[in-house]
């Protein structure tokens, strides 16, 4: 897979152009690296639950018209059938994930530290830098080749990334409905504040639940939405630091005591507790102590099948972001790497 660049930035005039220079992008080994991580996902998630029918050409054309463009384009560009490229986007809605989150003031700025826990680990950890035309540009990690994103930020300092969460609800069906990784996609390529992300939700039903973590780098506010299909409740992190792994927290009191390691109970209460350790000894946590928290035995993954893929540790009021890539058997051993901002 090394011919694919672990970054890749594209300008077009339109969604379709986009994904067919994005296509281009990728080479001929993207083909390989597709096939790789589909069945590598398949046999890792093997007792998971599976998709409930094949997703087809229909499905694409079911989404948003610019996002169903950049699929078409992505297989134009890439040379892979419509068909396999719309099986591949589909699988990132069908199965669940894991993840760790931070959002903590240092050095007197909000800073958001996250771990993506995911199947495959060793195929993630790659970077698309998106502008187009009348749309917002983008930076955003996750697939070689994703249509959708994990996390990321956009021109406006606007970071958002997500935490799955089970929901017990369905999407209204009167309105647009995205899988949370496209839900993603289009509040960072339309959206400049935490309102606009308010409103979007409103709008726009999710596949799944989500607990999303916005923070605004024009005002130096955090926010986290828990959210269900259909619903969502909204916490404004005016304290020193808050914590998230995959559990609704808002509206419910105390901390849940979990025996099972590395659960989402016994992540959340693990990084709570290095927050508190941190600030109780007199001082406030440095970027470097946020690397450290994601690296912890009682946060990160390591198992073969399902690890943490990538570590971001980002502050969007002062423009820095620092990203593992290619660590194993967790983003801890990989390289931590400076990634300049693209819009200055």
């Amino acid at each position: 897979m090394d011919t694919i660049p672990r970054i890749i930035r594209i300008e077009a005039d339109d969604p379709y152009s986009a994904g067919v220079r994005l296509g281009e992008s990728l080479g001929r080994s993207f083909g390989t690296y597709l096939e790789d991580y589909l069945a590598a996902r398949s046999l890792a998630a093997k007792n998971c639950a599976k998709p409930s029918e094949t997703p087809t050409v229909a499905w694409i054309n079911a989404l948003p018209q610019h996002i169903c463009d950049r699929f078409r384009g992505l297989s134009e560009g890439s040379g892979i059938s419509l068909e396999r490229i719309a099986y591949w986007g589909y699988q990132e809605m069908a199965l669940s994930q894991g993840c760790s989150s931070i959002i903590c003031r240092s050095e007197d700025k909000v800073w958001i530290g996250h771990n993506n826990d995911t199947f495959v680990p060793e195929l993630w950890g790659y970077i698309t830098v998106l502008e187009i035309k009348g749309r917002i540009p983008t930076m955003c990690f996750g697939l070689a080749g994703d249509i959708w994103a994990t996390a990321g930020i956009n021109k406006a300092k606007l970071w958002l990334h997500v935490d799955h969460l089970k929901a017990t609800d369905k999407p209204d069906s009167r309105k647009v409905i995205l899988p949370t990784y496209g839900f993603i996609v289009e509040a960072l390529e339309t959206c400049e504040t935490i309102d606009d992300v308010r409103s979007l939700l409103n709008k726009i039903d999710r596949t799944e639940g989500m607990i999303l973590i916005a923070a605004d780098g024009k005002t130096d506010e955090a926010a986290i939405f828990e959210c269900s299909c259909s619903k969502w409740r909204l916490s404004k992190v005016k304290t020193d630091w808050a914590v998230r792994t995959n559990h609704a927290v808002i509206g419910r009191g105390g901390r849940k005591t979990e025996k099972r390691p590395l659960d989402t109970w016994s992540r959340y209460n693990r990084l709570a507790q290095l927050l508190e350790n941190t600030y109780n000894s007199g001082r406030t946590p440095t970027p470097s102590d946020l690397k450290t928290y994601l690296a912890d035995d009682g946060v990160e993954r390591r198992s073969e099948a399902f690890a943490t893929a990538y570590s971001v540790v980002v502050c969007p009021a002062t423009s820095q972001t620092a990203f593992t890539l290619g660590g194993q058997p967790a983003a801890s051993c990989g390289n931590w790497s400076h990634i300049a901002w693209p819009w200055h």
